[in-house]
């Protein structure tokens, strides 16, 4: 019995060893994306679907399935975000810096509460811990992500919002690469949001 435990704890330290060493990997990922958007080089996207691509992996590992769901979700978006930052706009030649007018705005912050808690509703068959939490930090995120595509000031809004609930899960569900990630992101959101909107004054100058 002991050397079975013993073989059983080894396998344990490799293995989270092993998932450590990935969660830095698509961490590093993340942050270069972030700092990518804040300047507005198109290259984000490549590197949000690389982190995407190992986060899907991650999140499986550790039971957070409703995220399993949003990377692949992420790097659809990724794809559209690339596309709208390089060939959108009127002009075909990439989207500009824009605010989305109130109705509109609260109309899908509606919808999309509506939405986290009808797939929350459905997430609880498969998940039992975090479930609300997991799938409003998916919803936000992906309402976050179409705002950053189509370059409105309000995707900064989403992760003042999603990446403080993210540090506490993340760190609950033993990633802590993860949640320093997200407290990383925290804070270039406020300074990313801070840069657009001096550039969003000086393109309407």
């Amino acid at each position: 019995c002991s050397r079975n435990s013993g073989r059983k704890r080894s396998n344990f330290n490799r293995n989270r060893n092993h998932m450590s060493k990935i969660e830095i990997v698509a961490s590093f990922f993340g942050i270069l994306a972030i700092v990518l958007e804040i300047f507005e080089n198109a290259w984000t996207w490549l590197f949000g679907i690389l982190s995407a691509a190992i986060y899907v992996y991650i999140c499986y590992q550790v039971g957070l399935y409703a995220d399993v769901q949003l990377q692949f979700v992420y790097i659809i978006v990724f794809i559209y975000g690339w596309y709208q930052w390089i060939k959108g706009g009127d002009t075909h030649q990439g989207v500009r810096i824009t605010y989305l007018e109130l109705k509109p705005f609260l109309f899908i912050n509606i919808a999309a509460i509506i939405v986290w808690l009808v797939y929350a509703k459905l997430m609880s068959v498969y998940q039992t811990q975090f479930v609300y939490l997991d799938t409003f930090i998916t919803i936000f995120c992906l309402v976050g992500l179409y705002f950053l595509a189509k370059k409105n000031m309000q995707n900064w809004y989403y992760w003042a919002i999603v990446n403080p609930l993210a540090i506490f899960m993340f760190w609950q569900k033993g990633l802590p690469a993860t949640a320093i990630l997200s407290g990383v992101n925290f804070v270039l959101g406020l300074y990313g949001w801070i840069v657009w909107r001096k550039r969003y004054k000086l393109q309407n100058a």
